[in-house]
């Protein structure tokens, strides 16, 4: 499990793509790769307990909320179209 562990950790750190980690209840962010970071030029440390239209991520907060809502009700039933 430990090795398990690491390797997820030293993917998530170098993958080059933005990987944003949700808590599925809030929307709020738990975890944050460097690369994200770098995308959005905000310290991956400030991102945890951050909603995303609060980075900037969505503008519009209204559909972003309603987005996220929608998501959560169709949980692991959701297909990307």
């Amino acid at each position: 499990m430990r090795n398990s562990e690491m390797r997820f950790r030293r993917l998530f750190e170098t993958a080059k793509d933005g990987i944003l980690i949700l808590e599925s209840n809030t929307g709020k962010i738990t975890d944050a790769n460097p690369f994200i970071s770098e995308l959005f030029d905000y310290p991956t440390n400030e991102l945890p307990g951050k909603e995303l239209w609060q980075i900037g991520l969505f503008q519009d907060i209204q559909s972003s909320q309603a987005a996220f809502r929608q998501l959560k009700r169709l949980g692991r039933n959701w297909k990307r179209s």
